[in-house]
């Protein structure tokens, strides 16, 4: 998306930094809409289940 502005609108460097700025404003829009969808209950009950589900190996207990 940067080299886009970069190339097309002959922005240049000001093109890159605003795809850049583009990109970014969207990654934080993504991980914002994931965390408020995540079900933190359920994935700490799934780590917890993990955890106690696991054995150490005897080699890591010598």
């Amino acid at each position: 998306m940067n080299m886009k502005y970069k190339l097309t609108i002959n922005l240049f460097l000001k093109g890159l930094w605003l795809g850049i700025i583009c990109a970014l404003i969207v990654q934080v829009i993504a991980f914002f809409a994931i965390t408020l969808k995540t079900n933190w209950e359920r994935e700490a009950t799934k780590a917890t289940e993990r955890v106690f589900e696991s054995k150490v190996p005897k080699e890591i207990i010598l």
